[in-house]
């Protein structure tokens, strides 16, 4: 079987990141050898004085060594290093030192510069390298990881996983929810009926991060501040969860995703204290959020507006929003919670936040497209069918012009009022209807067809082409004159408002074949 990620994708790690997460333990085992503590002031002082320039270098790394697309390596073939914000370079450091007038600097001048230059920097820099991972015998580390979208539309929404690291591992996990088998016959429809099968994928840190960085997407990870012993508690139920008889679920887009198993299995860890803070009513929906997620696919989004029923207009509190990996990452960072410090005083849950790979996917804009161009488009196209309809009497190819402006869009209307109706009757899933864009496009559609051959071929609309035209328009106005009662609380006015003129345009051609001259 092959494991994928869809939906939530996984992110993670490749033998990069492997070589770099050790540079902080490095240094701090060269300031153990000085018999002064690592983090103290009095042991960089002292390394400094009696290592030189070169031991700073080696040593300035409050940072893991993380890849950034485009920047340049250094000689021992390791990317530069970010750390949330920039970790200093020593090589630009000296370049950037003043020289004296005429000649370049001394040896002296250039080394004693940079020593004062890194002192100072380094006694600035944060103590402990961020988000480093617990080595082999420590007490086990939970990092949360948050992936952003990718390039392709079944990685649009992102992912959460989980990392652990330290304890009885001597390769740092990351366990994801995303896995699913990409070689069956059946994908689609298992996939669209709501029966489709994921399952819980334990992979070494190495294998998630390859995957992020062949995707070029940003991965994120937040390190939990947890109680003792319970990062030990995470990790025995993740290795048990993960087991072929134990990993498999049935994925459901908004109550059970990689996401929501993330977010389910912190609140357990906390003592619930996580729903219970996540009360709150937020100002967007599932249909905001998946909108903008599916904003670099203008056509994709466009279908899936169109197909989604009211289930995704309703409020969602800030738990249920948490279906999304942006949601979440954000929602875990304003946590504070007591369950399970022995002082009963609260502590934040996430202890740092840092980017571990910036890649050339970001988050999702922060809204979706917007209808107007596509109402303009379509007051256009109307328009001008109308206007080119009128004269096909006269001249024969403004018939089929007419014509040809309308066949496309009216058969994309057909298509997805008949799709939406024959996945609502198949498929498990709730959002997927009723709908109120059935007033525009429903299996009754496919009959415009009929006026529209008729405009192609120069000819007058019939009789039953008229009714046709006329009873489709009408059913559109009825769906438009509906919205202000509260039981149609659709969001779908951009849907309307692009169906529409079109409907009406050969609706107002029949009337004039009826009442008029072609």
């Amino acid at each position: 079987m092959a494991n994928t990620t869809s939906g939530c994708r996984a992110a993670a790690s490749s033998n990069t990141g492997a070589k770099a997460r050790h540079g902080p333990h490095q240094a701090a085992q060269k300031s153990m050898k000085s018999g002064l503590s690592p983090d103290s002031t009095a042991s960089k002082l002292s390394l400094v004085s009696s290592m030189g320039v070169l031991v700073v270098s080696d040593m300035w790394a409050p940072c893991p060594w993380v890849e950034s697309p485009g920047r340049q390596r250094g000689k021992s073939g390791r990317p530069r290093s970010t750390y949330g914000h920039r970790c200093h370079d020593v090589g630009l450091v000296a370049k950037a030192l003043p020289h004296e007038a005429g000649r370049g600097p001394t040896r002296y001048t250039a080394a004693m510069s940079s020593v004062l230059l890194l002192t100072a920097l380094w006694l600035s820099a944060p103590a402990s390298a961020s988000c480093t991972p617990a080595r082999y015998g420590e007490d086990v580390r939970i990092h949360v990881l948050t992936t952003t979208q990718g390039g392709k539309i079944f990685n649009s929404q992102g992912h959460t996983a989980i990392w652990v690291s330290g304890g009885s591992l001597k390769e740092d996990m990351v366990y994801n929810w995303g896995a699913f088998d990409g070689r069956r016959d059946d994908l689609l429809p298992a996939f669209l009926s709501g029966r489709m099968e994921f399952w819980l994928a334990a992979e070494v840190y190495e294998v998630q991060w390859k995957r992020t960085v062949r995707t070029d997407r940003s991965l994120f990870a937040q390190r939990l501040e947890l109680p003792p012993g319970a990062g030990k508690k995470i990790a025995k139920r993740l290795k048990r969860a993960s087991r072929p008889k134990n990993r498999d679920y049935v994925y459901h887009y908004a109550n059970n995703n990689c996401a929501t198993k993330v977010r389910d299995v912190i609140d357990e860890s906390i003592g619930g204290q996580l729903q219970e803070q996540l009360t709150e009513v937020v100002s967007w929906t599932g249909r905001f959020d998946g909108g903008r997620n599916l904003a670099r696919w203008p056509i994709v989004w466009f279908a899936w507006d169109f197909m989604v029923s009211s289930y995704l207009d309703q409020p969602l509190t800030e738990w249920q929003a948490a279906m999304v990996p942006q949601r979440v990452m954000h929602s875990l960072d304003k946590i504070e919670y007591t369950h399970g410090w022995p002082d009963g005083q609260p502590r934040k849950l996430v202890a740092e936040t840092c980017i571990l790979r910036d890649g050339g996917y970001s988050w999702s804009p922060d809204e979706p497209l917007p209808y107007w161009p596509l109402f303009l488009a379509s007051l256009g196209l109307g328009g001008a069918a109308f206007g080119l309809g009128v004269r096909r009497g006269q001249q024969r190819t403004a018939g089929v012009v007419s014509g040809g402006i309308l066949l496309a869009p009216i058969l994309l209307l057909a298509f997805l009022g008949t799709a939406t109706m024959g996945l609502w009757s198949m498929s498990e899933l709730e959002g997927v209807g009723p709908s109120e864009n059935w007033f525009t496009g429903n299996p009754l559609t496919w009959l415009l067809l009929g006026p529209i051959v008729q405009l192609i071929r120069g000819k007058p609309i019939g009789r039953s082409g008229r009714l046709i035209a006329y009873g489709l328009a009408g059913l559109g106005a009825v769906g438009l004159l509906l919205k202000p009662l509260p039981m149609f609380d659709q969001v779908n006015l951009g849907q309307l408002s692009v169906w529409l003129p079109l409907l009406f345009a050969v609706a107002a051609l029949a009337w004039r074949d009826q009442h008029g001259e072609v």
